[in-house]
């Protein structure tokens, strides 16, 4: 039985997944979910954090968090040993309760560290799990919160309370922990408790009881998990909530039950009423229809497991805790292998701090949120990859490095995203000299990657000689950054980078830091000064990176023959296209996918991300990036090229097995891959997914 157990994790990576509860099929459908419709859920939560809480998942989410402190001779354990726990307790959640329960295994042993981090992932979840801790760090931990995070935790040490209420109420070997668990969150969670209290561990007997006489027990069926007893627990959880006053929400009980009774027997994840019956769609804008989705379907990603639990057999089977002891210890033995027998192999953190939100700056984390859950559906759809949205609270560069670097062991993978310029790349350099998996800045590498492969084909049709043109870049963030260094490593000579002070040369003192002194030395060699309409005469290409309607018809009636504007401030652009076309301009790309050319990062991420993981990468350098470039330029063929045409859409599924086979090949040739995989295997099962809706085993 062990040995199918290591077959059917082998065969699906893990059971666990993240999931996307609005298909993107069209550009429509990816607007609304992405830019620039996301937008609009994030001004409202900026302005009322608690609406994340409609807008988004984090009504439904909790995080299960575990150090391995339980676990015999932790402190020399690997942490990856935990994952296999922890997963399989998410399973639980989600198959026992419909509640998206997210694993995360933390590296350190330091306790206050440890605080720091949940303290950090509270805009992304509604309650908290904390697994495997030993009883008295479990209790120092509730000490150091004192209630303070005024959302439901489940506090290792007080767990054995719910094993004591099964034996008193006589069910000891007929009701698992692992069912109860669950329910005592999905019965504090719909009443929005402040905590799990004394009062509410107090009740689980006589829930069970109650369940019990009801004839919701069955004590003679070996093959029942007793599922109904489960929501007769979180009715009494949810009463008892409101009862005592720790409830924010004053909702009936008997709907908690029935909802969780829906769930167990239809399937139907339906404890959020969808508003809004009569809502016509075609009456509003494409931001306002963004926003009732994400108000209907509360965010746009889930968690899924990838087997189905519903009987006794089924538990035996796949999570028992003797099952997932034997995956640890098959992961003691060789670590390699949780990346085959776990999620870690497919799973990645998207990871904000909401400090460069869309064209929005510094908005905070729990507004950042939409965009971490579309970029995770995107993930999704386009490779197959799992990507856990997550936005931290503190937005101190070195906090940052530690709680990134301390949830590491879970995932296979970090995307960083939307975090300001310049801390952005002391936080991406430091995660990628530590750790070793890769790291990847999208706003900076994967904005870069996508234009430089606009670039190559705009500059096709313009017949101009890269070394003789002349870019001006406006912006002076991660993106522009990046973007200029990837056309210099590209072959451009001529390129001046602009900011809010002006053109940046060499020995300019004015709004300057290290990153921008270190792009001088390699720019603008005629060391032109002045604003962005003074350097864009004569400029063969506009590139920006920066802020909206800042580009007037008139610089673009001063640029040379054919200028070429890429316009890519989201969600408003730097000139709209018809303004700019009316003006002379010969291509327009912008970053939006309501118009032609657009220069959407979603055209790298994924298939880079894929590449990555399929050979375990220790890193993506810079040779993956200019292949992943050269990849999606060349898959316009010369038919194709036209002035409206100089990019796939976003939705080719084209696009990803490519730049995944592309990056895998350059990977193993630049020797920062881990597993020698044939690249023509990862165009193929990442080309398959799309058809299959699985990723097959390799």
């Amino acid at each position: 039985m062990i040995k199918n157990i290591i077959d059917y994790r082998k065969k699906y990576q893990g059971f666990f997944e993240v999931t996307t509860k609005v298909p993107i099929r069209d550009s429509y459908s990816l607007s609304l979910i992405y830019t620039p419709g996301v937008g609009r859920s994030c001004i409202e939560i900026k302005d009322n954090s608690d609406k994340s809480l409609e807008l988004t998942n984090r009504a439904n989410s909790i995080a299960i968090i575990t150090d391995g402190s339980n676990f015999p001779d932790f402190e020399r354990m690997n942490p990856l040993c935990a994952i296999p726990a922890v997963e399989a307790k998410a399973i639980c959640y989600k198959e026992f309760a419909g509640i998206d329960a997210y694993p995360i295994v933390v590296n350190t042993h330091d306790i206050d560290e440890i605080a720091e981090i949940i303290s950090n992932l509270t805009p992304n979840f509604a309650g908290f799990d904390f697994d495997d801790f030993l009883p008295e760090r479990s209790a120092t931990l509730e000490n150091w919160f004192n209630d303070d995070l005024n959302i439901p935790i489940l506090y290792d040490y007080r767990k054995p309370n719910i094993v004591l209420a099964i034996q008193r109420a006589g069910l000891l070997g007929i009701i698992k922990p692992e069912i109860i668990a669950p329910a005592i969150m999905r019965g504090a969670m719909d009443v929005q408790a402040y905590m799990i209290s004394d009062e509410m561990y107090g009740v689980l007997g006589a829930a069970l009881e109650d369940a019990a006489k009801s004839g919701l027990i069955s004590e003679s069926s070996c093959n029942d998990l007793n599922l109904r007893a489960a929501a007769r627990v979180a009715y009494h959880i949810a009463k008892t909530a409101i009862e005592t006053g720790a409830a924010k929400l004053k909702v009936a009980p008997e709907y908690v039950e029935d909802k969780y009774l829906d769930f167990l027997f239809e399937g139907k994840n339906s404890w959020f009423e969808k508003p809004i019956s009569d809502y016509l769609s075609q009456k509003h804008t494409l931001e306002e229809n963004s926003l009732e989705l994400h108000r209907r379907s509360h965010g746009v990603t889930e968690v899924n497991s990838k087997v189905k639990i519903r009987t006794y057999e089924d538990f035996e089977i796949f999570i028992a805790p003797e099952k997932v002891d034997s995956i640890a210890k098959e992961i003691e033995l060789n670590y390699q292998k949780a990346f085959e027998l776990t999620p870690k192999g497919n799973l990645i953190a998207i990871i904000s701090d909401g400090s460069a939100v869309l064209g929005f700056g510094n908005i905070g984390a729990e507004a950042a949120l939409p965009v971490m859950e579309g970029k995770s559906a995107l993930f999704k759809t386009l490779a197959g990859i799992d990507a856990v949205p997550i936005c931290l609270k503190t937005q101190d560069p070195t906090k940052l490095i530690d709680i990134i670097s301390h949830i590491t062991p879970i995932f296979g993978g970090i995307n960083l995203e939307d975090i300001s310029s310049p801390n952005c790349f002391e936080v991406e350099r430091k995660l990628i000299d530590t750790l070793n998996i890769p790291v990847f800045h999208d706003d900076q590498h994967g904005t870069a990657v996508v234009v430089l492969a606009g670039f190559l084909n705009a500059l096709k049709l313009t017949c101009k000689r890269i070394e003789n043109i002349k870019i001006v870049v406006n912006g002076a963030g991660a993106g522009a950054l990046s973007v200029s260094e990837l056309l210099l490593q590209s072959g451009v000579k001529n390129l001046i980078l602009c900011d809010t002070k002006g053109a940046i040369y060499e020995g300019r003192s004015e709004g300057m830091n290290p990153y921008k002194q270190a792009i001088s030395l390699k720019t603008n060699p005629n060391k032109e000064k002045g604003k962005i309409a003074d350097v864009i005469r004569g400029a063969d290409f506009f590139i920006g990176l920066s802020a909206a309607n800042i580009v007037k018809p008139e610089m673009i009636k001063s640029m040379a023959n054919k200028p070429v504007v890429f316009a890519l401030a989201n969600p408003v652009p730097e000139i709209m296209p018809d303004v700019a076309y009316e003006a002379g301009a010969f291509i327009v790309a912008t970053g939006r996918s309501d118009f032609k050319n657009q220069i959407n990062n979603s055209l790298a991420f994924p298939g880079i991300f894929r590449g990555a993981l399929d050979v375990r990468a220790k890193r993506i350098n810079n040779e993956m990036k200019l292949s992943a470039a050269n990849t999606i330029a060349d898959l316009i063929n010369e038919k194709q090229l036209q002035p409206d045409c100089i990019i796939p859409h976003a939705l080719d599924l084209l696009v990803p097995p490519s730049v995944a086979k592309a990056v895998a090949e350059t990977a193993i040739k630049t020797n920062v891959a881990q597993v020698q995989i044939n690249p023509d295997l990862i165009f193929e099962r990442t080309r398959n997914y799309f058809y299959e809706g699985f990723l097959r085993s390799f």
